[in-house]
């Protein structure tokens, strides 16, 4: 039923008068060139967006490795934390032995004064025979006195003796301890400072290491905030695209390709005299070298593809909502009967085309049983 009522058509073809249209419209000739400009960027788009994931991916994969670096460093500033801890565990003990020596120094300068005290009083005791001494008197007192008095200020004398060893001796251990403290002194001010560099040096690294990974994840994200942009960039224009070429064969009217490569021909070049055994066409014809690819002008699928007296071999592509597009004079086909075809995919090669006297095509643009004007539908022009 479909053949015979596609021949029909073919065949009423041939008494309608041969109708060639004007130059392709100003407002198709904008949307042809909107939506090569679009496909254009697009295709810088996505160069674009390709870099733009490659140096992100870069980029997290070097924030991956800063992570374990991360970790090697935290392992690295555990081993100075407890260098410190070891070093502020030393200190803590350098202060204890120096609080210790503050205290020693304390009570031997207690003890010096108390020894200097005692001292002043054997000294003030003793004062007296000194001066009897230096002025030669002699007391007059009774052996048993005089024995008394000479025990009296032996004592005297030994105490003071001993009081004076007693302070060189503390006075020697005084001396000892200040040198002690001076050397925990020093000591402990190196491990401080030591303490402090070690900090200061843990301190530098992990801001140091801060700052990379800001910096590494900085650009990572704006690089993947650009790549969003783009790709929205993208997706926009894929739309505009789609909204140019629709999923229709309406919505490509003034878009869509010539359906081969070749001389397009206009009525008064065409051999008329050959035109008469099939008159009346409302189509475009085309000259090519012989065998010149003939490609499907939209997606659509094949409904007929025979010989047909007039036109030589034929194939009729519907691309539905009654829209067919015909391909006439092919030397021979590729393409079978209930096969979907993509736009561009080649149906067939050209063969004699009687009107241009040699090999050719003839195109034909129908809507129902009405032939209309490819010049509106094409982006060719003569």
């Amino acid at each position: 039923m479909i053949h015979t009522a596609l021949r029909a058509i073919v065949l009423c073809l041939v008494s309608l008068a041969l109708g060639v249209g004007s130059l392709a419209p100003s407002l198709a000739q904008a949307k042809s060139n909107e939506l090569s400009t679009l496909k254009k960027n697009v295709s810088s788009q996505k160069k674009q967006a390709n870099k733009l994931r490659s140096q992100a991916q870069k980029l997290s994969q070097q924030e991956k490795r800063l992570h374990k670096d991360l970790a090697k460093l935290e392992h690295s500033l555990k081993s100075l934390r407890n260098s410190v801890a070891a070093k502020e565990k030393d200190l803590d003990t350098t202060e204890s032995q120096l609080a210790r020596t503050q205290m020693q120094r304390e009570k031997t300068e207690q003890s010096i004064a108390e020894a200097e005290k005692a001292l002043g009083k054997l000294v003030q005791a003793m004062w007296p025979l000194k001066l009897d001494a230096l002025k030669g008197k002699k007391r007059s007192e009774t052996w048993a006195e005089s024995d008394r008095h000479f025990v009296w200020s032996s004592s005297v004398y030994a105490e003071t003796r001993r009081v004076l060893e007693k302070l060189d001796s503390q006075h020697k251990a005084l001396a000892e301890l200040e040198e002690t403290h001076t050397v925990l002194l020093k000591n402990a001010q190196k491990q401080l400072d030591s303490i402090n560099a070690t900090k200061d040096g843990l301190l530098q690294k992990r801001l140091q290491f801060a700052q990379n990974l800001r910096k590494v994840r900085a650009e990572r994200l704006s690089h993947e905030e650009e790549l969003s942009s783009v790709i929205s960039a993208i997706s926009t224009m894929n739309y505009r695209i789609k909204a140019l070429t629709g999923g229709n064969i309406k919505a490509q009217k003034g878009l869509l390709p010539s359906p081969v490569s070749g001389k397009r021909l206009s009525s008064r070049q065409l051999s008329h005299d050959r035109l008469e055994a099939a008159p009346g066409r409302h189509g475009l014809s085309f000259r090519t070298v012989d065998g010149a690819p003939v490609n499907a002008i939209f997606a659509g699928r094949v409904v007929h593809n025979n010989i047909l007296r007039g036109y030589g071999r034929v194939v009729i592509l519907s691309h539905g909502d009654q829209y067919y597009s015909l391909y006439a004079f092919l030397s021979e086909s590729n393409v079978s009967v209930g096969q979907n075809l993509q736009q561009g995919q080649t149906l067939g090669w050209t063969g004699t085309y009687p009107a241009v006297d040699g090999p050719g095509l003839y195109f034909e643009l129908r809507f129902g049983q009405k032939a209309i004007n490819p010049d509106k539908w094409l982006t060719l022009r003569r």
